[in-house]
């Protein structure tokens, strides 16, 4: 079947969404879903109500959400992924930091493990500028 063989869905408790004091929006109307929900959680089935999780501070919904999935995470093959994004973060970062200032070298930017910079296709551009991988 794949990679996602089972899917679990997130959401917040209503005691969550009372705790980050998110604000109430009416819900969908005509949603099948909604008088079954009401009557589960003790909510007037002629008022619908709904929460967003968008509502929440970004750091914090990252927070809630890593939390709740960390028991379906390989954290060995997480941190590879973010060891990579902060490699690329502070080689981009690099890049930037030498174009704006020309004074300043940039560094280039080479195949990982081989010491050769990557192919480059002919585009005709002159590559006069800082940083740049080649000029003709």
């Amino acid at each position: 079947m794949g990679h996602w063989d089972h899917v679990e869905r997130l959401l917040l408790t209503r005691e969550q969404a009372e705790a980050y004091r998110l604000p109430a929006t009416e819900g969908k109307r005509g949603d099948p879903r909604w008088p079954a929900w009401a009557h589960r959680h003790g909510y007037d089935v002629e008022n619908l109500v709904q929460w967003e999780v968008e509502g929440l501070d970004p750091g914090e919904l990252r927070r809630l959400v890593l939390g709740a999935g960390t028991a379906y995470l390989d954290m060995r093959a997480l941190e590879a992924v973010l060891a990579e994004e902060r490699r690329q973060r502070a080689a981009l970062q690099a890049f930037v930091d030498g174009w704006q200032n020309p004074d300043r070298r940039a560094p280039t930017i080479r195949q990982r493990g081989t010491g050769r910079r990557p192919p480059v296709p002919d585009t005709g551009w002159s590559g006069r500028c800082p940083g740049a991988w080649r000029s003709r």
